[in-house]
């Protein structure tokens, strides 16, 4: 009896072992299948929202779920392209609340200000599809051409780092955009770095947000395709919870740092809320598909449409600003109107208008004379008159 009773405390011990061990093992897969792809030691979850997150088996249900087989050849190739360019230069995750700033960045920034941001000009110049003219006009001139597509990117991320106001805020009015071709669109958002702006509108790879010219709204998806939003009113793939954008709108795009919240306006009024909780280092970008368009980008050189950004100092800089005057901020710009000039004494002394002039004059020969030079003129002139020979 002894015996048979040991045989069964060993046996319900073991069961005990086994059955825990498996429940580790199986809760630890649990939570990688989700987020292996990303996790590493500078990443904190808390950085990202899990809405902007994508692993492989979301991908392969969306793909089934958009008929991945019924795609173009070129469209199934910009999905390939871009999923192998996302494994060969994983966004840059580690880079969160203003870490992709250099010190070598601050010093540009400090010293151009605003200045120092501006879009980057397409690799292939000889071919460009784009052209940026004067840091923030966004040209596109010769992506017309089928299944063209290609984005511009801000040389740096949205200004997070040593702010007073807890948001930072841009706009980008549509210039020129002609809607001959009805499967053309375009597309304004934010990207993380590297993103592959040759091929791929924002929105469509990790990381990355887009407000598109059809009204879809683009949060870090591959579907639907640029072309299946183009199927008709009664297309399946319309997901429009954004009026659609035209000729002379203008799309705003703000986000708030100390929540991580990204928010959109429209033509001067606030839209909706995306997300919250995503703090990484977000890039402004401008992409088009399959059209010509040209943008006007507004990071606070002039007045937003949007008044309240007016008001609260959203844009990328301020002169009000204390916190950017320091040897580490971003940016130091110069105080104009009349704050810190009351003590100016040479300033001051402007205000003795008109100046007192003395009325010995010397002219050009160096004589000294009194009077002016208009009454010099005028007894000249009356000398002459008298010194004329009469008939």
């Amino acid at each position: 009896m002894l015996f048979l009773f040991i045989i069964v405390i060993i046996s319900v011990l073991a069961t005990t072992i086994i059955a825990c061990v498996a429940y580790r093992l199986f809760s630890d897969d649990g939570d990688r299948n989700g987020y292996s792809r990303i996790e590493g030691d500078t990443f904190h979850p808390a950085d990202v929202d899990r809405e902007f997150l994508n692993d492989e088996e979301s991908l392969l249900h969306l793909a089934e779920e958009y008929d991945f087989t019924t795609l173009s050849p070129e469209e199934q190739q910009a999905f390939l392209k871009g999923q192998e360019f996302t494994k060969n230069h994983p966004p840059r995750i580690d880079r969160t609340r203003g870490k992709s700033f250099s010190r070598e960045d601050e010093l540009i920034i400090k010293d151009c200000g605003i200045n120092a941001f501006e879009f980057e000009q397409e690799r292939d110049i000889l071919n460009a599809r784009y052209v940026v003219e004067d840091r923030t006009e966004i040209n596109f001139t010769n992506n017309d051409s089928a299944y063209s597509t290609a984005t511009s990117v801000l040389n740096y991320p949205l200004p997070t780092k040593n702010r007073t106001q807890d948001t930072v805020y841009f706009e980008v009015k549509i210039f020129e955009f002609v809607e001959e071709n009805q499967n053309a669109h375009f597309s304004i958002g934010l990207v993380t770095k590297p993103y592959p702006a040759e091929f791929r509108l924002p929105g469509y790879n990790t990381f990355s947000i887009a407000y598109e010219s059809t009204g879809n709204l683009k949060i870090n998806k591959p579907f639907p395709t640029p072309l299946q939003q183009h199927l008709g009113a009664n297309s399946l793939f319309n997901a429009q919870v954004l009026p659609p954008l035209h000729q002379s709108d203008i799309v705003g795009f703000g986000y708030v740092i100390s929540t991580g919240t990204l928010f959109i306006t429209r033509n001067g009024k606030k839209v909706m809320d995306i997300m919250k909780g995503c703090f990484l280092d977000l890039y402004p970008a401008v992409g088009c598909f399959s059209t010509n368009a040209k943008f006007h980008v507004n990071f606070g050189q002039m007045g937003f449409v949007w008044i309240e950004a007016n008001v609260r100092r959203y844009g990328f800089f301020s002169t009000s600003d204390r916190k950017i005057g320091g040897e580490r901020g971003l940016a130091s710009l110069p105080q104009y109107g009349n704050y810190g000039m009351k003590s100016d004494k040479l300033l001051d002394k402007g205000d003795e208008l008109p100046p007192q002039y003395p009325e010995e004059e010397l002219d050009f020969f160096g004589k000294l004379r009194v009077g002016t030079s208009a009454q010099l003129l005028s007894n000249k002139s009356k000398e002459d008159l008298q010194e004329e020979p009469k008939d």
